[in-house]
């Protein structure tokens, strides 16, 4: 993932993964700055979502468990996440 400056034409910013476990999707994809500079990333094609810090550090990481086709060799792509506030209405989520 580039964060690029358009008008200095130079990388702001960058996270390519952990070693062993790259940051890596060849479609798709997002990408979301949040208000405490963190970024929520979907990485589709593995079906990962993510925030990761500025100085690389994963605060949260989701893999999906979800599987299918022959052993288990497609995973359910996440397509997009995005941060919503708390104050957003759920109706649909019920508390516990």
């Amino acid at each position: 993932m580039l964060q690029l400056d358009p008008f200095g034409a130079r990388v702001r910013w960058s996270y390519g993964g952990r070693p062993g476990q790259p940051l890596d999707s060849d479609v798709l994809g997002s990408a979301q700055e949040l208000p405490n500079g963190d970024v929520l990333v979907a990485e589709s094609t593995r079906g990962r979502a993510l925030e990761v810090t500025r100085d690389g550090e994963i605060v949260w990481l989701y893999d999906n468990p979800e599987v299918t086709g022959p052993d288990g060799a497609y995973v359910a792509a996440i397509f997009e996440i995005t941060r919503l506030p708390l104050s957003t209405p759920l109706p649909w989520v019920q508390p516990p």
